[in-house]
């Protein structure tokens, strides 16, 4: 029998893993079975469709469903050595992305066209795509899943791709995060609410679950029925696209940025993609915003190359004077790098059959796996990229030359997969994610990292890659990640940019004990060394941002948060994460261009911030770091010292800005 092409392993456990919670038949659950899935490795499809389109597909064949709902899909995989449960991924509030963005049966996809962008439009609006828009290299719209079928007619495209949902770093109810960064004292001392100023939030949703009118009549937001008197609604620029899970974790960051700028104007904008992400922060800027804030990651945007997003915020910075401030990330250093060294081509396994050869990674005398523990019952995901080109975000398009993959075994020998994904990344993206669920209940287990490429693709030797974890947030996910191996920065994409504020996150709780502030042991690390430009363009010498810049308050109340926690026992909830102490810091960001008469350069805040911040130190290294470092930047936020500061800029020549055509 012929053997099956390698990347054909790409429609195996980590396609239904990675459709988290989209693809279930309208009369119950979808189970993929071994056998089902056998079949659907040996099913060919065009190599330029997603293998998670064709593994959607596979699923509506395997039923004979025609139209599908939105519910969790499951697998059950087999290995020689251990029955796994590698189950799909359940909605989290906190630190996952999810699967592909579906609703209603229409999937959110993204292409890039071969030649010309008008020709793939046509072509997908035959196969019955709507809503097409061209954003930077990728046409984005909906294709209703049960056409996934028609995208194999495509002829102009290069690929199509599902749009993955971002993840989240994440009356009055007043955060407790207000008096321990001493934003209540700055108001009260310089007269100062962020009156005059807008500040925009780009997240998941605003108002998809309801209830935001009663957080305005409680005071919690500004709006029309406000008793405080802050009666300018929040301008919804974009609500959240239509997904599969929705968190309303915009609408808890505006709470905190009214609990410390009460004054302030506040727009939002919720973002379903990189580029989606990145219109947002120029749309904001021109819808008045100086002060935008976000608490997204994508697991799809560059390691190594400035991100469109970065780029977004460098825009509105020189065009409208406005700053960015982004979350640092909640994924501790739990994060691998190495440059790659292949062995020789071996015979990989799943579920018995023989799927192929590959080289696997040398992580050193021969060992080609690191082992994973973790507890059951909560998923867990990897990403990888290696240092190559962007065909989504570079100018040129040109895409990787280098084609990686990433497995994860159930054996420390890298025999038996368990899960995988193995995209064909030559002239596409060099980026690869993996997701699997432990079994539910008591108990613990291991799998086997892995690195790999198929004999039959181009040479990779010496390529750096990095794996990311981004799962390390989830409340009550016990993963191990060996330090031998997890121990390097995991702050990356936009908030690893010289032109964003990363904040860092120190719970409230602790930002007044005798030693000072306490970096939040989530909190990610940074010091990831960017290789190129923003077209991909080697560059002549490594550039390191100094990420984060600053730390600010986590952990603190809000009126309606899913949190499920409640450590002060007062009986609401509490909001924890990178995610609450952006917005902390863009309310101070809103005080002090107030106090500037609003004569502040945006490039002078991130100074100000770092020249007004309290040391800290990263536990994790043998002796105090004096200054800045790579876990807590400058260190925790002082609003009193910051807008003092700012305070004297209005006595500096006006600011004359000319908008760049």
């Amino acid at each position: 029998m012929k053997k099956i092409s390698f990347h054909n392993l790409a429609l195996n456990a980590v396609c239904c893993a990675c459709l988290a919670g989209t693809a279930a038949a309208q009369t119950g659950t979808m189970m993929i079975d071994s056998s089902t899935m056998a079949n659907a490795m040996r099913s060919p499809a065009p190599a330029f469709i997603s293998p998670q389109l064709t593994m959607l597909r596979m699923q509506m064949l395997s039923t004979g469903t025609a139209t599908l709902s939105i519910k969790p899909a499951a697998l059950t995989a087999q290995s020689t050595r251990a029955k796994i449960d590698i189950k799909q991924a359940q909605p989290v509030r906190s630190g996952m992305t999810e699967g592909p963005s579906m609703f209603n049966g229409a999937l959110l996809i993204e292409a890039m066209a071969i030649g010309d962008n008008a020709v793939l439009i046509g072509e997908l609006t035959a196969a019955g795509a709507t809503d097409l828009e061209v954003t930077g290299n990728l046409v984005r719209g909906k294709l209703p899943a049960v056409n996934i079928e028609r995208l194999s007619t495509l002829t102009s495209a290069r690929f199509v791709r599902p749009i993955l949902q971002p993840g989240t770093n994440s009356g009055p109810v007043n955060s407790q995060g207000d008096p321990a960064q001493k934003s209540d004292v700055a108001r009260t001392r310089f007269n100062v609410s962020g009156a005059g100023v807008t500040v925009g939030v780009i997240s998941d949703s605003y108002d998809k679950l309801g209830g935001a009118s009663k957080g305005v009549a409680a005071g919690e937001l500004p709006g029309v029925g406000n008793n405080f008197g802050y009666t300018t609604p929040v301008k919804v620029v974009k609500e959240g696209s239509d997904r599969v899970a929705f968190a309303d974790e915009g609408r808890a960051m505006a709470e905190i940025v009214h609990d410390v700028a009460p004054g302030a104007a506040i727009a939002f904008y919720g973002a379903s993609s990189v580029n989606d992400h990145a219109k947002g922060i120029r749309d904001l800027a021109a819808a008045g915003a100086t002060v935008i804030v976000d608490d997204l990651f994508y697991s799809s945007e560059p390691y190594f190359q400035p991100s469109p997003i970065a780029i977004a915020a460098r825009d509105v910075a020189l065009q409208h004077n406005a700053v960015v401030i982004s979350s640092a990330g909640n994924n501790e250093r739990k994060s691998l790098e190495g440059n790659f060294k292949p062995l020789p081509a071996k015979d990989l396994f799943f579920n018995g059959a023989n799927i192929g050869k590959a080289e696997l990674h040398d992580f050193g005398g021969g060992r080609v796996t690191v082992p994973i523990f973790f507890a059951n019952g909560y998923p867990v995901r990897l990403a990888m990229q290696w240092d190559d080109k962007f065909s989504s975000y570079t100018q040129d398009k040109q895409g990787a030359a280098i084609d990686l993959d990433i497995f994860l075994f159930s054996d420390e020998q890298g025999v038996n997969i368990l899960a995988g994904s193995t995209e064909a990344n030559i002239g596409k993206d060099p980026n690869e994610t993996v997701v699997f669920r432990t079994p539910d209940g008591p108990g613990e287990g291991v799998v086997y990292l892995g690195i790999a490429r198929s004999p039959d693709v181009p040479a990779a030797t010496g390529v750096k890659f990095k794996v990311i974890a981004l799962d390390s947030s989830v409340p009550g996910t016990f993963s191990e990640y060996p330090a031998e191996f997890f121990s390097a920065s995991t702050t990356f994409g936009h908030s690893n940019s010289e032109w964003i504020i990363t904040s860092c996150a120190a719970n409230y709780r602790n930002t007044q004990a005798s030693g000072g502030a306490t970096v939040e042991p989530y909190s990610a690390l940074g010091g990831l060394a960017q290789l190129r430009d923003q077209n991909g363009n080697r560059l002549p010498a490594p550039f390191v941002p100094r990420k984060p810049d600053v730390c600010s308050p986590a952990g603190a109340n809000t009126s309606f948060f899913l949190a499920g926690e409640d450590p002060e026992g007062d009986g609401i909830p509490n909001f924890n994460g990178t995610s609450a102490s952006a917005p902390h810091a863009a309310g101070i960001a809103a005080l002090m261009i107030e106090a500037a008469d609003n004569n502040l350069p945006a490039f002078a805040i991130n100074y100000i911030f770092r020249a007004s911040a309290k040391d800290m130190d990263d536990p994790l290294t043998p002796q105090f770091d004096k200054g800045v470092d790579f876990r807590t930047g400058a260190g925790f936020l002082d609003a009193n010292r910051a807008v003092n500061i700012a305070s004297f800029f209005r006595n500096f020549p006006p600011i004359t800005f000319k908008q760049n055509k």
